[in-house]
């Protein structure tokens, strides 16, 4: 389907409490691009369908059906849809003196941007009513505060901190990534590349779910697998050359810093 926007935008302030300043249903063409820009008030988009990408300052989301992303003001944001499967969203713009506390009751905040409504059809229906209140008249204003805050209701109800679904999906891609490439030199970007993120970002989750960075986890399960070759009875430049290290010296040192021991001393029963 072609590209459409539909939108409702307005300078008035409703309410000093809650105002929604815009509102829309957008159905993306193939790779179709908004920003960089920054903005002065909030905004919420969720896909219904399709995914794309989203960029905030220096990290980068893959969003899907059933996500969704916060824009906060004055961060430099960047999104576009996905060049075969573009998305389709609904997104609301609003400010006040109650939408920083809407937000944290949904967990969402400028540190923690994404969520995910997978459940049922609740949410996508509320972004629905809320734009099509946009359309009514008169006291659409009034109409659409009313759903913005039955949204927050919807996700609050839902939604985990930092999103765990989705940071679920991201950590399971890395490992897949990491334990079907541990016969190759990998890089943290590599992983990075694969699942869509930023490096300092998949560095962040890691550290928070495994204790540990990307470099030394890849580390880890490397020289676990050698552990299983070496009492195999494989020599130790062949485990070397198996696991995609650049030199035997370097896969020692590894080793014998995880393992406590050389990998010789280990091949040979001397690692107790």
């Amino acid at each position: 389907m072609s590209y459409i926007n539909e939108y409702y935008h307005t300078l008035k302030k409703t309410s000093s409490s809650l105002s929604v300043y815009q509102c829309g249903y957008q159905i993306c063409g193939s790779g179709h691009t908004y920003g960089p820009a920054v903005r002065d008030h909030f905004v919420l988009h969720y896909v219904i369908q399709g995914k794309g990408v989203y960029h905030v300052e220096h990290q980068k989301f893959s969003i899907e059906a059933g996500t969704g992303f916060l824009i906060v003001p004055g961060q430099t944001t960047t999104y576009y849809a996905d060049h075969t499967h573009p998305w389709r969203y609904y997104w609301v713009g609003f400010h006040g003196t109650e939408a920083v506390r809407l937000l944290n009751l949904c967990h969402l905040d400028q540190q923690h941007l994404l969520f995910s409504y997978t459940k049922d059809n609740q949410l996508k229906n509320l972004f629905s009513d809320l734009y099509y209140a946009s359309k009514a008249y008169p006291y659409r204003e009034l109409a659409m505060i009313g759903y913005l805050y039955l949204c927050f209701s919807c996700l609050s109800s839902q939604t985990k901190h930092l999103c765990e679904p989705l940071v679920q999906t991201y950590l399971n891609r890395a490992v897949q990534y990491i334990e079907e490439h541990a016969n190759h030199s990998i890089s943290v970007q590599d992983v990075a590349d694969y699942v869509g993120l930023e490096r300092s970002y998949l560095f962040r989750i890691f550290k928070q779910y495994f204790q540990c960075s990307v470099h030394t986890y890849i580390q880890k399960y490397k020289v676990e697998q050698a552990q299983l070759l070496l009492k195999q009875g494989h020599s130790v430049t062949e485990v070397s050359n198996s696991l995609g290290f650049d030199s035997v010296s370097y896969f020692s040192k590894v080793f014998k810093k995880i393992s406590g021991c050389p990998p010789s001393h280990y091949r040979h029963g001397k690692n107790q």
